[in-house]
């Protein structure tokens, strides 16, 4: 879900021809992480914006 992860599933899975690793959110930001705030909305809202994003994106090909 965010730079960190993608780094580490490529370091497992470094050929990905298809393009299938990929940030969640459109824009690239990370989704914001509530482990230090405890802000689990805005975590919440980020990954409700990246899942329609990526919806949106697969029922338009």
């Amino acid at each position: 879900m965010d730079d960190s992860n993608q780094r580490l599933i490529k370091r497992i899975l470094p050929h990905d021809p298809d393009h299938k690793i990929e940030l969640l959110k459109p824009d690239g930001r990370d989704i914001f992480d509530p482990w230090y705030s405890g802000d689990f909305e805005t975590a919440y809202q980020d990954i409700l914006e990246g899942c329609k994003y990526r919806l949106d994106e697969l029922m338009n090909q």
